[in-house]
């Protein structure tokens, strides 16, 4: 019985008998210049490997695959093409491809190995998601998917096990086994409860298919449930034909009528009906989300750094970690439109960001997140709120290395974004975050955001020397100059609080004072 939940192809080498597959060339130990550590998977077009790659010496995820039938020479020339273009994917929700080659009888592409759990599995472990967190996991897969068509390309089968969740809390878009050029021959393939019923009758994958799937994505997440269901592909096909289908608010009557309204207008079964583009779906995303009007990320590439003395850089950090900008606090507390105080409504706002400024004081994170959590469900389009609710949280992680802060972390940074794109506080917030979780290249456009801009802004030079402390990066002139200027700047124009600061950079200057400021 065909498994509707799990990937098909009418490509040939599908039917093969299993003593065929037996005699499918297998890897052990090695392929190529890459050491294989584990296989974690295995589907209907190939095999996947926990890898080291011994060149750049580096995890991946090797991805081996079955032969589509076609001749060698003419199926790695096709694989090469679209390995090269999926190499021009580049986003933060997308795992990047390194590159594709063919030993040993066999195609592979490798790709970073990402740590975490698929959708799927979250889903199986701890059931439902929540309509905010179900609408944030669809902004982020839909700029995956976005950042894929925009490329040419088409994935072909999104379905919560190719989404994942790493342990950062970053989503990404994963297995990239049936994508293929959009202008190319077509072929059926995909996963059966999450094809678009003109897939299913033979019609070509388009965007629209996408846009399908992922709507059939969010409706399984909140349920755990698909509108149109089946034991096998007829069953699917007939309950497409005959209109029946289960309506999201039938099965989650609790979930606000806007995010409903968008799963439904992306898995209608009229293609024409769907969203146009996955940057369409993000608006209406992010309007049910209750984030406010969505922003266009910036193609700007970031600045390039070079870097300062770990020393200077970690006197830096302390400063600026320790207060608070002047200028960063006009904002908190003032209206930015009428220039005057805050609404009393913001009290305890005002409570928490003061106990954040003093963070290092015992119970002070403790007694300020729960302010913050109140300040914004009073007020959700309050982005000062969110942006401390971030910081509050990334130093709590900080202190305690539990993990569970994570994600609020990220969640309350991106929403002050939302809210407020010139925000370079959640900026620093988020590049403090992806530092200390290990994700260098994502910390660097943030602190480069931040820095973009508020040139002056002491606090992002001094995230920016813990992360250049944490790559190595031990002589970066340019940036402990910027630093310092930064730092200078907080002094001179602060609030009259110079003596922590011109004492930590005097002591940093004794002899023997070897180790870096942490917070």
């Amino acid at each position: 019985m065909d498994d509707p939940t799990v990937s098909i192809t009418n490509d040939p080498t599908a039917s093969m008998t299993a003593e065929q597959r037996q005699q499918t060339p297998s890897i052990v130990g090695t392929w190529g210049s890459l050491r294989l550590i584990q296989r974690v998977g295995q589907g209907s077009f190939g095999e996947v490997y926990r890898a080291f790659d011994t060149t750049l010496e580096r995890e991946v995820a090797l991805k081996l695959l079955l032969p589509r039938g076609q001749d060698k020479e003419t199926e790695a020339k096709a694989l090469l093409r679209e390995a090269r273009a999926l190499a021009k994917v580049r986003h933060p929700n997308v795992v990047p491809v390194y590159g594709v080659d063919s030993h040993d009888g066999r195609v592979g592409f490798w790709s970073d190995f990402v740590h975490g759990k698929t959708l799927s599995a979250l889903l199986s472990a701890e059931g439902p998601f929540s309509a905010r967190e179900a609408a944030l996991i669809g902004i982020d897969l839909c700029k995956a998917v976005g950042a894929v068509h925009a490329a040419g390309l088409l994935h072909r089968d999104i379905k919560s096990a190719n989404v994942m969740r790493e342990s950062g809390g970053r989503i990404l878009l994963m297995d990239f086994g049936l994508t293929h050029d959009n202008r190319a021959e077509q072929f059926l393939s995909g996963t059966p409860v999450y094809m678009a019923p003109e897939l299913l009758a033979g019609a070509p994958a388009t965007v629209a298919t996408d846009i399908y799937a992922i709507g059939i994505l969010l409706f399984h997440l909140l349920t755990g449930k698909y509108p149109v269901d089946g034991s096998s592909i007829r069953e699917i096909k007939f309950a497409h034909d005959s209109g029946d289908r289960t309506t999201l608010l039938d099965v989650r009557p609790d979930l606000p009528e806007q995010l409903a309204h968008v799963v439904e207008v992306a898995a209608n079964p009229d293609p024409s009906k769907r969203y146009r583009s996955a940057g369409q779906m993000i608006a209406t995303l992010t309007d049910a989300a209750g984030l406010g009007p969505a922003t266009v990320e910036s193609k700007e590439p970031p600045l390039s750094r070079r870097s300062s003395g770990w020393i200077l850089a970690a006197v830096v950090a302390m400063a600026a970690i320790l207060f608070a900008l002047p200028q960063v606090r006009h904002v908190f507390l003032t209206d930015k439109s009428s220039g005057q105080p805050i609404a009393a409504v913001h009290d305890d706002y005002q409570k928490a960001h003061d106990l954040l400024e003093h963070y290092y004081r015992p119970h002070a994170l403790e007694t300020a997140i729960p302010l913050l959590q109140k300040t914004v469900g009073q007020d959700s389009r309050f982005a000062p709120a969110f942006a401390d609710l971030g910081r509050a949280n990334v130093l709590q992680f900080i202190q305690q290395r539990d993990t569970k802060y994570v994600e609020p972390a990220r969640q309350a940074s991106l929403q002050a974004l939302n809210l407020k794109p010139d925000f370079a506080s959640a900026h620093v917030t988020l590049g403090m975050l992806y530092t200390w979780t290990g994700k260098y290249d994502l910390a660097s456009q943030e602190l480069d955001d931040a820095i973009r801009q508020d040139k002056y802004n002491a606090q992002a030079y001094g995230a920016q020397a813990e992360l250049f402390y944490r790559q190595g990066r031990n002589d970066e002139p340019r940036a402990g100059r910027l630093g310092l200027i930064a730092a200078t700047r907080f002094v001179l124009h602060g609030d009259g609080k110079t003596g922590p600061l011109r004492r930590t950079v005097a002591e940093s200057r004794q002899p023997g004072s070897g180790q870096s400021a942490r917070i």
